[in-house]
C-alpha cells in the first residue's frame, strides 16, 4: 500500500487501473452510502472506474463489501458516489494502533487529501497481449528481467516513492519495511547514500533509490 495525495488515486483510474483505498466508514455514515447503522471504523474500499459527475466534482464506482442492501436503509454496493465523499473516506483513516485505541486515545487521521491505497496494472480492452502493457522506459532507462520485472522489499522503516529518480522530486508514496515494489526499470540517477541506481515501475512515474530495497 502507499500513502500519496488522493489526486493520485483519481489519476490510476482515469489510466485504467483499480484502486484498493482505505478509509474509515466515517465518511458514509448516516448518508445514502451507508453500509451499517453502526459501524464507523476503518474499512476498505474497492474502487473500479471514474466519470465525470452532473456537477464540477468527478464520481467514481465503488465496491463496499458491507454495503449490501441486506436492511431497508443499507445501501447496496456497486454504487457511484461524489469524489468528495470518497476524498473523506480516505482522509477519515485511523492511524491509532492497537494499544492507542485501547487506552482510548482520540482518532488520528491521515488527513483530507491524501489516501492510503494500493493499484492494479492497468485493465486494457483487446487482445490477451494488451493485459500485459509494455514497459513504458524512463529516458535512459534499462529493463529490469525484460518486461516481466522483479519483485523487490523495502528494507528500511519507511521508502519515499518519488515521482523521477531524483530526491529534488515530488514523493507521490511512501512504502514501509516489507512492502514490495516492483521494479521494471532502472537508472542511474541522483546519487545517495554512495549508488546512483534508482528503480522503476512500469510507467516510469513511480522511483525508489536503490539503497531502500532488497
Amino acid at each position: 500500500m502507499d500513502t500519496g495525495p488522493f489526486t493520485d488515486v483519481i489519476k490510476a483510474l482515469r489510466s485504467g487501473r483499480g484502486v484498493s483505498l482505505s478509509g474509515s466508514s466515517a465518511a458514509t455514515h448516516k448518508t445514502p452510502f451507508r453500509a451499517s447503522e453502526t459501524f464507523t471504523g476503518n474499512h476498505q474500499w474497492a474502487l473500479t472506474d471514474v466519470r465525470d459527475g452532473p456537477g464540477e466534482e468527478p464520481e467514481i464506482l465503488v465496491f463496499d463489501p458491507l454495503a449490501d442492501n441486506r436492511r431497508h436503509g443499507i445501501a447496496r454496493s456497486p454504487m457511484w458516489m461524489p469524489s468528495s465523499v470518497v476524498r473523506e473516506f480516505a482522509g477519515l483513516l485511523d492511524l491509532r494502533s492497537r494499544q492507542e485505541k485501547a487506552a482510548g486515545k482520540p482518532p488520528r487521521r491521515l488527513g483530507l487529501g491524501k489516501a492510503t491505497y494500493g493499484v492494479t496494472a492497468p485493465v486494457r480492452c483487446g487482445s490477451p497481449a494488451a493485459a500485459s502493457p509494455s514497459v513504458v522506459p524512463y529516458k535512459n532507462a534499462t529493463l529490469v528481467a525484460g518486461q516481466g520485472g522483479r519483485r523487490m522489499v523495502v528494507k528500511v522503516a519507511v521508502a519515499r516513492v518519488r515521482a523521477r529518480p531524483t530526491t529534488l522530486s515530488p514523493i507521490v508514496g511512501r512504502k514501509r519495511s516489507g512492502d514490495q515494489f516492483r521494479a521494471f526499470q532502472r537508472i542511474n540517477g541522483q546519487r545517495v547514500a554512495g549508488t546512483t541506481v534508482w528503480f522503476g515501475d512500469r510507467d516510469g512515474g513511480r522511483w525508489i533509490h536503490g539503497s531502500l530495497l532488497s
